[in-house]
C-alpha cells in the first residue's frame, strides 16, 4: 500500500515528484523540499491499480524517470 522511492540531491532544493500511469496521464505530484544527499518520497499506493507507472523527479534544470511496480 505504499512505494518508497530514495534518490540523492546535490543540493537542498525544490523538486516535481510526479507520478504517471502508462497511457501518460499524470496520476500524483508533489513538490518536496529535498536536504542534500540521501531523500526518500513515500506514496500512498492504495488507490492505484495493478500495474506499471513512471514517475519522475525534475528541479527544472534535470529529470529523472523510472519505472515502478505496483502488485496488490
Amino acid at each position: 500500500n505504499q512505494a518508497k522511492i530514495q534518490f540523492i540531491s546535490g543540493t537542498r532544493e525544490e523538486v516535481v515528484f510526479k507520478v504517471y500511469n502508462m497511457l501518460g496521464k499524470e496520476i500524483e505530484s508533489q513538490i518536496i523540499s529535498t536536504d542534500r544527499g540521501v531523500n526518500i518520497v513515500k506514496i500512498n499506493t492504495s488507490t492505484y491499480s495493478e500495474g506499471i507507472y513512471l514517475y519522475s523527479i525534475s528541479n527544472g534544470k534535470q529529470m529523472q524517470t523510472k519505472r515502478m511496480i505496483v502488485k496488490n
